[in-house]
């Protein structure tokens, strides 16, 4: 999985989108068909929950995989709060997410402190859709690319 937000079961459910002012909180699933990954999905769907927790923001990643098995995966950030401690995917062990606008988010992704990676999440003015993309290294040198698009549930 080269996601990097690309993101364990959370117990705090989100705020409805309207009930807070981050345009990224709230439910996202995986539009498949217009989604391309360069190493191939893998996955047979994904939802991304992102929720505001004190410690600032968390993404929630749930994947049901090509092959029927279900892995749900925490992601923790705070918007500029330098990098934070990964374990939802062994090619990055850091993260840290810039707040580029109140649409756009762009991530660093680190493994043993060296970036391997960036991620782009940019919401659409109607905020409907979010287009996700990134480009990974992944340990075996190889690089894995993503463009998905996510719909709002």
């Amino acid at each position: 999985m080269a996601a990097a937000f690309l993101a364990a079961a959370a117990m705090a459910w989100p705020a409805p989108a309207s009930a807070c002012d981050d345009p990224f909180v709230g439910v996202w699933q995986l539009d498949l068909a217009n989604s391309e990954f360069s190493a191939g999905a893998g996955v047979r769907s994904k939802t991304l929950i992102f929720s505001e927790v004190a410690a600032g923001m968390l993404i929630t990643e749930t994947v049901v995989t090509d092959e029927g098995e279900t892995a749900v995966y925490r992601i923790p950030f705070t918007y500029g709060g330098g990098f934070a401690a990964q374990d939802a995917n062994p090619a990055y062990d850091a993260l840290a997410v810039e707040r580029v606008d109140a649409r756009t988010l762009v991530s660093t992704l680190k493994f043993r402190g060296a970036v391997v990676g960036k991620a782009k999440q940019q919401i659409a003015a109607d905020g409907k859709s979010m287009e996700f993309t990134s480009e990974l290294t992944l340990p075996s040198g190889a690089i894995a690319r993503q463009a998905s698009l996510f719909r709002r549930m």
